[in-house]
């Protein structure tokens, strides 16, 4: 297995953009830069409650976001933040990906920063358009707009938090004979 500089750093970086969060009493409650991502992405999961005592919205509290944490030195190797809710796992890439393509409206709920620096070696920083030392960075909000305000007023539908107790443990150990090699 190759181990990158890269992925190693981005480790620590999420770690490091998680105290600069807390620091500037921002609701977040954990962080992680997923190896799968080669770490140019750090999904951040807010802290629901602390969120709504706020009393802000997506587009103030991603601008508020961005401008702390892409002027800093723990988001130098991140050109992504993906921001979940706190019923999602930052720690198991699936959860992330699941909210990002379920929750997250394409040029709708993203917010690109371009006035910061860039980090030149993201092939498409240099190698793609526009000024390769300069932006390439951007938050994608995964919370709904009532995640601001009320509260979720929906339920998770998977495996889960769908079925009873009983019929997973069923499923699970039928697993290996339905022709699966590993619960997850």
């Amino acid at each position: 297995m190759k181990l990158d500089l890269q992925h190693t750093t981005a480790a620590l970086a999420a770690a490091e953009l998680l105290t600069l969060c807390q620091k500037h009493n921002l609701p977040i409650k954990d962080a992680c830069a997923s190896l799968e991502t080669m770490g140019t992405w750090c999904a951040l999961q807010a802290d629901g409650e602390k969120l709504r005592e706020m009393k802000t919205n997506s587009k103030d509290f991603c601008k508020k976001l961005g401008d702390i944490v892409f002027k800093d030195k723990s988001c130098m190797l991140i050109n992504k933040i993906i921001l979940v809710g706190d019923d999602v796992d930052v720690y198991n890439f699936r959860d992330v990906m699941w909210s990002y393509s379920t929750r997250c409206r394409p040029g709708h709920d993203e917010y690109p920063f371009d006035d910061v620096a860039g980090f030149p070696l993201t092939p498409y920083m240099s190698h793609g358009g526009g000024d390769g030392h300069r932006g390439g960075k951007i938050i994608s909000d995964c919370l709904f707009p009532m995640e601001y305000s009320t509260g979720k007023t929906f339920k998770t539908v998977n495996f889960e938090n769908s079925y009873p107790e009983d019929v997973k443990t069923k499923v699970r150990s039928n697993w290996k004979e339905m022709g699966f090699d590993e619960v997850e």
